[in-house]
């Protein structure tokens, strides 16, 4: 459901993404990688919220604001969840180049110049008013990028910081954050190679830190509409898939690789 106004300002509502962290607003299908980042998907709180978005785009500024009841994925009717409410939003500056450019991380041989930084920030308040979950938590994520797509070459970094609270006596507030710098360069007009670097630090009871270099290539047959992608990564520690208010829980996968 939604509705364009004039000037720039439309609205979207029902169950979307929630607009805080660019990889994750960029469709699977148009990622450099098979999968989008580690560090992305554990300090992500969420995927998708029912909720009401408004949205702003002019020439060289776009942004979007939603207001929800959950941080968490959810499929259900609007109050079904445990969070009281949620507010998230994200700003992107152009600086150059379009803004289809920029639904995807791939910039092919002969693509103009684009550059763009974001900004995407959510908070989220449980209210501790069920019984699955009486005590209020408190959430709030914060992250800001760079994306550069260039004649035949890409590059994305981005940075993540999250703050969760939970109101029981004896819990410390956590502050796990992380970083994630990627690029791909055509070496031919079909063949990309492809690199990613992920670090994360949990900040929760027992701290640990994650690090990830990640090397790959992409091969279009027909530009977006069919490829080919193999990415290998490798851990220089223990990988875990989740923490403390992560979207994908709280547990530990002890591996390198």
């Amino acid at each position: 459901l939604g509705h364009d106004f004039a000037d720039g300002w439309s609205f979207t509502a029902g169950l979307t993404k929630t607009p805080i962290f660019r990889e994750w607003l960029v469709n699977a299908e148009y990622q450099l990688f098979v999968e989008r980042s580690l560090v992305t998907y554990l300090l992500n709180p969420g995927g998708f919220s029912n909720g009401i978005t408004l949205h702003y785009e002019n020439e060289t500024f776009r942004a979007s604001g939603m207001y929800g009841n959950s941080f968490s994925d959810d499929v259900g009717p609007y109050l079904d969840t445990v969070n009281a409410w949620m507010f998230a939003a994200r700003g992107e500056y152009k600086i150059s180049g379009n803004w289809d450019q920029f639904n995807q991380f791939t910039s092919f041989p002969g693509s103009e110049t684009g550059v763009m930084i974001g900004l995407g920030a959510g908070y989220s308040d449980s209210g501790g008013n069920t019984v699955a979950m009486p005590a209020d938590i408190n959430q709030f994520v914060i992250t800001a990028d760079v994306s550069l797509v260039m004649d035949g070459w890409n590059g994305f970094a981005s940075v993540y910081w999250s703050d969760y609270d939970v109101d029981v006596s004896g819990f410390d507030n956590q502050n796990p954050w992380g970083a994630t710098i990627q690029g791909g360069f055509f070496v031919s007009d079909d063949l990309e190679l492809i690199g990613r670097f992920e670090w994360l630090d949990t900040d929760d009871a027992t701290p640990r830190d994650m690090f990830i270099a990640a090397l790959g290539l992409n091969w279009y047959f027909h530009k977006q509409n069919a490829k080919w992608t193999t990415d290998f990564g490798y851990s220089f520690n223990e990988v875990f898939v989740g923490i403390p208010g992560s979207n994908l829980g709280s547990n530990t996968v002890n591996t390198d690789w």
